[in-house]
């Protein structure tokens, strides 16, 4: 028998790669780790910029401020002209020359010439007499003969007292003027030349005498009279009919208007009785009371009178769409306590405003140059008429 060998076949070796070895990836670790220095960099950054701002500070609160040179006041040095009744400083070159008028005196630089060509020149005119309105002291103040070339006018104050300024262009120079109010005695400025700087300069030096000068002025008209405060200006429609006129105000025989700022007071006078009867009467009593809630009570003379606490807006009284006369502005009532009604005799309490004492007839208006509807009178000004209201003689 033939000896059989069996053979193992030999192992076919794999034809799958074994797998590589596993990394450990740190990806998070470094990006965790660069953010945290970022921020530290971040954070240094801000401390030493906030650092820096504070040395600033410190250093500009150390720095010594310049102190501020003094105003140099020109007129420290100017002569001072004294008057019975005023004062006022002129620089010393200025020489003063004396004229035919007792009451009219001149201010001249030394190189004036007439007619403006040189120079400059203040004629000074002093009128004392018992003017009761800086507009009646306008009416009779001596006019210039450029007054036809009038370029402007505006009233001011100066220092505490009622003024008004012209200007006119002449044909050789600028005139300037200055009418300076007070109840005693009214002073004209009128400078001749082309640059009034000196004039303005005199002007803020002068002064009334304690004598001359009053905290408040007196108005009259015929045996009506009241004193009002020198911080209220005074005109009339006769002096100032433009006012009375774009306001559509009208409809008495003469007409009183005073002004503190945005607010007015119209007085109406008549001088005749119209018949007009303006007012009402309370038929119950709480209809009163709640019309004294919206009034101030004042006495005038031995007489009471209920005051309004608004003003009317003079826009809505100019406004198209207005319905009422002038008589239903009205803001002064004089109280009638019996007043008789025309139902079988019957008395109330009642009003009336539109009234006659001593032979007139009167109607006191207050107004408001700004603002819409009622507008509540500011306390200042609401006392300030009432002192006025306060002083009227009839």
């Amino acid at each position: 028998m033939e000896n059989q060998n069996t053979q193992t076949p030999a192992p076919v070796p794999s034809t799958n790669p074994a797998p590589p070895p596993t990394l450990v990836k740190n990806n998070n670790l470094l990006i965790i780790l660069f953010s945290f220095l970022v921020l530290i960099l971040l954070a240094s950054t801000a401390v030493l910029a906030y650092q820096n701002m504070m040395l600033q500070k410190q250093i500009t609160s150390l720095k010594v401020s310049p102190t501020p040179s003094a105003t140099l006041d020109v007129t420290a040095k100017w002569k001072t002209y004294t008057d019975p009744d005023f004062s006022f400083k002129y620089p010393s070159e200025m020489n003063i020359s004396t004229s035919s008028a007792a009451n009219v005196f001149y201010l001249d630089t030394p190189d004036f010439k007439p007619a403006g060509q040189a120079g400059y020149e203040i004629q000074i005119t002093k009128m004392a007499s018992n003017i009761q309105t800086i507009d009646q002291f306008m009416q009779i103040a001596p006019n210039t003969p450029e007054q036809t070339f009038l370029d402007k006018q505006s009233a001011t104050t100066i220092n505490g007292n009622q003024a008004v300024v012209r200007t006119y262009q002449g044909a050789w120079s600028i005139y300037k003027k200055y009418y300076v109010y007070s109840p005693k005695v009214a002073v004209i400025f009128e400078g001749t030349g082309q640059d009034h700087s000196t004039l303005d300069q005199i002007i803020s030096t002068f002064q009334f005498t304690v004598q001359g000068t009053s905290a408040s002025s007196t108005y009259k008209y015929g045996t009506f009279s009241f004193s009002y405060p020198n911080s209220w200006t005074l005109t009339e429609n006769t002096t100032n009919p433009q006012f009375f006129s774009q306001n559509n105000l009208s409809g008495f025989d003469h007409m009183v208007l005073l002004q503190n700022g945005d607010f007015y007071l119209l007085i109406g006078i008549d001088t005749h009785n119209t018949g007009a009867q303006v007012g009402g009467i309370f038929t119950p009593d709480a209809d009163y009371q709640n019309y004294l809630a919206s009034r101030d009570q004042i006495k005038i003379g031995s007489e009471t009178f209920l005051l309004s606490k608004d003003h009317t807006s003079l826009t809505d009284w100019n406004g198209p769409g207005r319905e009422a006369g002038i008589y239903g502005l009205a803001s002064l009532a004089k109280y009638v306590p019996n007043k008789v009604t025309n139902q079988q005799g019957q008395t109330f309490n009642g009003s009336d405003d539109y009234f006659q004492e001593n032979g007139n007839s009167y109607m006191f208006i207050k107004l408001s140059k700004t603002g819409t509807g009622a507008i509540p009178t500011p306390t200042s000004t609401q006392n300030d008429i009432i002192s006025i209201l306060e002083s009227i003689k009839w």
